[in-house]
């Protein structure tokens, strides 16, 4: 709680204030009490976002954060491939669109050549050969 000084009578003073220093002591005989008080004026600092606009100069909705966000994380599943299988066979299988297999493809690249190669194949040619026992990542 911050202390608030009012002043009444003539004078209009009614502020947020902290106590910097007081002295007080018998001023004279009468033995009324003087005293010495500095105060120093207490500021909130408060701010304000700006209101974004549009190029249009509409005001920009508030989204509703009530809202939960997605996750950016990239749910994965591993598969082995088996005898007879290809990547169109995969994909249709494990995501649902055989047109997929290029996303597999693309990601597994360096496993799919590499097992080209142990196979005595200079590539794969882009996924068309695959062999059993490749271990795959597929993204869901």
């Amino acid at each position: 709680m911050t202390p608030t000084f009012v002043m009444t009578g003539d004078v209009d003073f009614n502020k947020t204030v902290s106590i910097e220093s007081l002295e007080y002591g018998k001023d004279d005989s009468t033995g009324d009490i003087a005293f010495t008080l500095n105060l120093k004026e207490y500021i909130a600092v408060t701010y304000a976002t700006e209101k974004k606009k549009t190029s249009n100069g509409k005001k920009v909705k508030k989204k509703n954060s009530s809202k939960k966000r997605s996750s950016k994380s990239v749910k994965t599943t591993a598969y082995t491939v088996k005898k007879g299988d290809t990547l169109r066979k995969i994909a249709k299988k494990k995501t649902g669109s055989s047109s997929n297999w290029k996303k597999i493809y693309t990601k597994n690249k360096k496993v799919i050549e590499s097992a080209a190669k142990k196979h005595k194949r200079r590539s794969s040619s882009n996924g068309r050969y695959i062999y059993a026992g490749t271990k795959l990542v597929i993204e869901k």
